[in-house]
C-alpha cells in the first residue's frame, strides 16, 4: 500500500509539473497574442490615419476643383457676353458706316 501511495504521488507530482509546464506555455502564448495584437492595433492605426490623410487631401482637391469648375464657369461666361458686346460693337459699327455713307451721297 505504501508503494502504491509512493507511486500515485510520485504520478501526482509528474502530472503537477507537466501541467505547471502547460500552463508557462499557455501564459506564453497569451503574451504573444497579446504582443501580435499590440502590433496589428499600431497597424491598423497607422492605416487608418492614412486613411483620414488621404480623405482630407481628396476634400481640399474636392473642394479647389469645384472652385475652378467655377472660375471656369465665370469665364466662359464672360467670354460669351464679351463675344455678343463685340458683335453688338461691330453691328454699331457697321450701322454708322452705313448712315455716314447715306449721308454723305445724299447731302453732298
Amino acid at each position: 500500500a505504501e508503494a502504491a501511495m509512493s507511486h500515485a504521488s510520485l504520478e501526482r507530482d509528474q502530472a503537477q509539473a507537466a501541467a505547471d509546464a502547460a500552463a508557462v506555455e499557455v501564459n506564453e502564448c497569451l503574451e504573444d497574442v497579446s504582443q501580435a495584437e499590440a502590433l496589428g492595433s499600431l497597424n491598423t492605426n497607422d492605416v487608418r490615419e492614412r486613411i483620414h490623410k488621404v480623405r482630407s487631401i481628396q476634400s481640399k482637391r474636392s473642394i479647389h476643383f469645384a472652385s475652378l469648375v467655377k472660375k471656369s464657369k465665370n469665364i466662359s461666361n464672360f467670354d460669351l457676353e464679351k463675344a455678343k458686346i463685340d458683335a453688338d460693337l461691330s453691328r454699331l459699327i457697321e450701322a454708322l458706316d452705313a448712315s455716314r455713307a447715306a449721308y454723305k451721297s445724299c447731302c453732298n
